[in-house]
């Protein structure tokens, strides 16, 4: 059976050291189903959740400017979330981008 891996990418170093500890106010996670917040987080102060050590161990986080190839990847990906990244290229990359 193939294992689930996810991998996180940003061009903010902070950003991706926040991803990493995978700490979420409880206001960012308001919009989650509450079986999935049971499933996949766990409390750890006042209004913080903490992602399970079962789903963060399938979680890798890197830099990556994607406006700069050729890009680090030797495999190829099942799907790609550009969630709230293509708006900041132009047209050129964008289509670059998709294909």
């Amino acid at each position: 059976m193939q294992r689930t891996s996810f991998l996180a990418t940003d061009i903010s170093d902070a950003a991706v050291a926040s991803g990493k500890r995978g700490i979420y106010s409880k206001n960012a996670i308001r919009l989650i189903a509450q079986a999935t917040v049971d499933k996949y987080f766990e409390p750890i102060a006042s209004k913080k959740w903490l992602i399970k050590t079962e789903l963060r161990k399938h979680c890798m986080f890197r830099r990556l400017n994607l406006a700069n190839s050729p890009w680090p990847f030797t495999k190829k990906f099942n799907v790609i979330f550009c969630r709230n990244l293509l708006c900041y290229f132009d047209t050129k990359l964008q289509q670059q981008l998709i294909n």
